[in-house]
């Protein structure tokens, strides 16, 4: 492996002299290795990983994979996630980056009674806000609904926007649970 790397290496030292078409192709090959290096790699190892390599995935996840491949390296990290249609290139490698640099936990769908949200310290309700805004499905934010407030069916109709700002108003005690009819 490493005399591959080594190989890689004198090889990009050659790549001013290739023309325009080589050298696509050259970046289009390196691209397609590093994708597939990434999309073995669990996030624990990248966590643990040096500085230097930890700056390299970075740059992997910023520069050298698409949306799909991106996709993959988050279900090898977070297994229990479905990234929306709705999620952006950049806002998925922002994403992946902070659970690179164990800035948020891997995603747990919230699956939580109301009370015991309530009672989650600033960094816990924090750290839920983000999830419920960011990274849960409308299917999720549909069920955790129905869980804090069952008796509102009016809301169940309306966009996921609608429904994730009502959670955390319910969350945060700016709104309370509908009554039972």
């Amino acid at each position: 492996m490493v005399d591959r790397v080594v190989a890689l290496q004198q090889l990009e030292a050659l790549r001013p002299t290739l023309n325009v078409t080589a050298e696509r192709a050259f970046e289009k090959a390196l691209n397609k290795a590093i994708a597939l290096a990434m999309s073995g790699v669990d996030l624990s190892d990248a966590r643990r990983a040096n500085p230097s390599t930890q700056r390299n995935i970075r740059n992997a996840l910023e520069d050298c994979l698409t949306m799909a491949e991106l996709k993959k390296v988050s279900k090898k990290w977070e297994p229990k996630r479905t990234v929306t249609s709705g999620t952006s290139h950049q806002e998925l490698v922002n994403q992946l980056t902070e659970l690179l640099e164990e800035k948020r936990a891997p995603f747990q769908p919230p699956k939580m009674s109301l009370p015991q949200a309530r009672s989650f310290d600033p960094d816990e309700a924090t750290a839920l806000i983000y999830q419920i805004e960011n990274l849960c499905t409308p299917a999720q934010i549909k069920s955790l609904l129905k869980k804090w407030d069952k008796h509102n069916k009016a809301l169940l109709t309306r966009g996921a926007e609608a429904q994730s700002n009502h959670l955390i108003a319910l969350l945060n005690g700016r709104a309370d649970p509908a009554a039972k009819p």
